[in-house]
């Protein structure tokens, strides 16, 4: 498309382009002798833009995922592993202005000098910067989860919409247990780890980051459901 390189060029003239070795030169030079006479530039170009959109297609239906973990350095190295505080800390950076951001947890602390303060103040930036922030927590008898995440919360930024579950009174050990961060609707970590001082620093907890817009939207979408139909409800206080 840009003309700096026809079905006529020889290998050294591919070799001179960005990015291009040696190797690479010749297996195209090799390619273009043998579709030159039954082809011309402007098909080309357009076949190889229509296999990177094909491609870049397929990529946002497959997920890529990373194994988070809170714990022990193991010895060996052969497992790659992201550390779940740096994953949340990725997340939240890279929230887009505008964007929305979806926590949920079981319990929730940020006492301050922990990475959960951080957490805090990173949630404070997003919601500054028009991001929807909605969290959905737990609801303790000491309601110390809606206070703790609300303690310190900067007042230049938006109150986070809270929301919380009332469990069956037939079934008393029912809790609202799931652990999840969704950035974006692209975005999704689900992990063991609480966003406490445990769960993220000390505990071993194991999670993964999925980065695949169709499923972080979809979890999104079902706690969406169940805001709307009544089932989680408005964490106001008393």
């Amino acid at each position: 498309e840009s003309e700096k390189l026809e079905l006529n060029a020889v290998t050294g003239e591919i070799a001179l382009l960005d990015h291009v070795d040696q190797e690479l030169a010749q297996t195209v030079y090799v390619v273009f002798e043998s579709i030159k006479d039954a082809t011309n530039e402007t098909v080309v170009a357009s076949a190889i833009a229509t296999a990177v959109g094909v491609r870049s297609k397929e990529r946002l239906k497959s997920a890529e995922i990373e194994i988070c973990w809170t714990g022990p350095e193991a010895e060996s190295d052969d497992v790659l592993v992201t550390p779940t505080a740096a994953a949340i800390d990725g997340l939240l950076r890279n929230c887009p202005a505008g964007g929305d951001i979806l926590l949920v947890g079981y319990s929730l602390t940020t006492a301050e000098g922990t990475f959960m303060a951080e957490v805090q103040d990173q949630l404070a930036v997003a919601s500054r910067q028009r991001s929807l922030i909605r969290v959905v927590l737990h609801q303790d008898e000491d309601e110390n989860n809606r206070r703790q995440l609300l303690e310190g919360w900067n007042v230049r930024a938006r109150t986070p919409e809270i929301y919380t579950w009332d469990p069956p009174d037939d079934h008393p050990y029912t809790k609202l247990h799931a652990k999840c961060l969704v950035v974006g609707r692209r975005e999704v970590l689900v992990t063991s780890a609480n966003f406490t001082f445990h769960g993220l620093e000390s505990n071993i907890e194991l999670g993964l980051l999925v980065r695949n817009r169709p499923l972080a939207t979809a979890i999104v979408e079902r706690f969406d459901h169940l805001i709307a139909d009544g089932t989680l409800r408005r964490w106001e206080a008393d």
